[in-house]
């Protein structure tokens, strides 16, 4: 709880600082040692632990404590992406903030790798989205691409919050209404951030992102990557909607 205090407290300083650093002259570092990096953090994902020996409890309390600060660091974030799509602050920071959550995210799965469900394809995604933002942070003109793709993290909240509420939703009870209110945007925002956005960029990133051949071939693979990560989520998301439905209609029959 004190660590999401202070959380709290330092994220308006780190944006003032970011906005500073977005007007400064500074030149960025080189493409291709930050790229190496980024790759040397794909290569942990075969060694990483996918369950550590944790019991189920451990499970569920790492589970908790990381949705919990991801919730945190997120709200911000998403309410700075809605500051971007209505033209009210400037992208580039923002590309310079995600980042910084990505790492962060990345170091927080090598020390607790069982806080999340399927760790070795998390570490895998944020891999991926590092090597990506990696171009708007060399090209602030692209800054832009940033806010759309990680409209993705609207739904990654709207996603902890769903989780979350199911929780506390005793066995065979019906969902309340809140709960079944932020599935239906969760979906939504998923079809169309995911599935129609995202796609729209992989267009965008080949015909109109004109780039050195370096950067070019990173953000079209990674693009790439990414909408292929997002239909195999799609497609697990309606496998579990189906595994809770038959699991409904299963307790709905058993006689009380």
């Amino acid at each position: 709880m004190a660590c999401e205090h202070a959380t709290c407290l330092t994220l308006p300083a780190i944006f003032s600082f970011l906005q500073v650093h977005a007007c400064s002259d500074r030149t960025p570092p080189s493409f291709v040692p930050l790229l190496s990096l980024v790759l040397a953090s794909l290569a942990l994902v075969p060694f990483l632990r996918e369950s550590s020996g944790a019991t189920a409890a451990q499970h569920e309390d790492a589970e908790r404590a990381h949705d919990r600060l991801n919730t945190v660091l997120l709200a911000p974030l998403v309410a700075y992406i809605v500051g971007i799509w209505f033209c009210m602050l400037p992208p580039f920071p923002f590309t310079l903030a995600l980042l910084a959550y990505v790492l962060f995210d990345v170091c927080y799965l090598v020390r607790t790798p069982h806080s999340v469900r399927m760790p070795k394809m998390v570490l895998a995604h944020h891999s991926v989205t590092l090597a990506f933002l990696l171009v708007p942070l060399h090209h602030a003109d692209l800054a832009m691409y940033t806010a759309i793709s990680a409209g993705a993290e609207v739904q990654t909240l709207l996603l902890i919050i769903r989780r979350r509420l199911r929780r506390n939703v005793p066995i065979n009870s019906p969902p309340p209404s809140l709960l079944r209110l932020v599935g239906v945007i969760h979906s939504v925002c998923f079809v169309f951030i995911r599935l129609i956005l995202h796609p729209l960029m992989l267009v965008g990133v080949f015909t109109i992102m004109h780039l050195p051949a370096p950067e070019a071939l990173v953000v079209r693979t990674c693009q790439t990557m990414l909408c292929v990560f997002n239909a195999a989520l799609w497609l697990r998301e309606l496998s579990g909607q189906k595994q809770v439905t038959r699991e409904s209609a299963r307790s709905s029959k058993t006689p009380k």
